[in-house]
């Protein structure tokens, strides 16, 4: 398998590539590109720019779209496993847990959403108070950087995708080069 870069939901080529070999029988089970720091500007410009639009998205829709990411995933579960398998060389049945805890976390971040709200603030708590209100509410800041490792290579990326794009977040994934292939499959689940 070859995995590719992904700038926002459009592929880069590159010239250069790695490989990852199995731990099990020294074979290449997939290749990926090289990013260099210009592809990391790169990426990081484009999730800037995708956390403005994402402002205009409402509630329903991005809990739709992390459950359609979980959804996706869930069909291609086995699939997704063998690949942990080949790339880190953990064992099947923990590769199919991983997958499951990938799931989970994505629906509970979709649900959690629905959740999510602002406080208000009894001004006139302080003497000094005046009667009034005052609330605040949850805003996207900025970009999410996202560095995972490879020991739980679907499940960490995961865990960072999830919460930011909860919070209306876009993030910018960099991947531990022994299991790029698992994290490309689950962020071309959300192109």
């Amino acid at each position: 398998m070859q995995a590719k870069i992904l700038f926002g939901s459009t592929e880069a080529v590159t010239d250069t590539f790695s490989e990852r070999k199995s731990p099990f029988h020294g074979d290449v089970v997939s290749t990926a590109p090289l990013c260099t720091s210009t592809d990391a500007k790169a990426a990081l410009k484009i999730a800037h720019n995708a956390t403005k639009a994402a402002k205009a998205s409402t509630l329903s829709q991005r809990c739709n779209w992390l459950l359609d990411v979980a959804h996706k995933l869930k069909q291609n579960k086995e699939d997704i496993a063998k690949t942990i398998t080949d790339e880190v060389g953990k064992p099947i049945t923990f590769a199919r847990v991983e997958v499951e805890r990938c799931i989970e976390t994505l629906t509970l971040c979709a649900e959690t959403m629905r959740t999510m709200h602002g406080e208000t603030i009894n001004t006139d708590a302080m003497d000094s108070g005046k009667k009034t209100l005052s609330f605040f509410r949850r805003e996207p800041v900025g970009v999410v950087v996202a560095i995972t490792p490879f020991n739980f290579p679907l499940n960490l990326v995961a865990h960072k995708l999830g919460p930011a794009l909860s919070c209306w977040k876009h993030c910018s994934t960099q991947t531990n080069s022994r299991s790029t292939t698992n994290s490309l499959q689950v962020c071309e689940t959300f192109c």
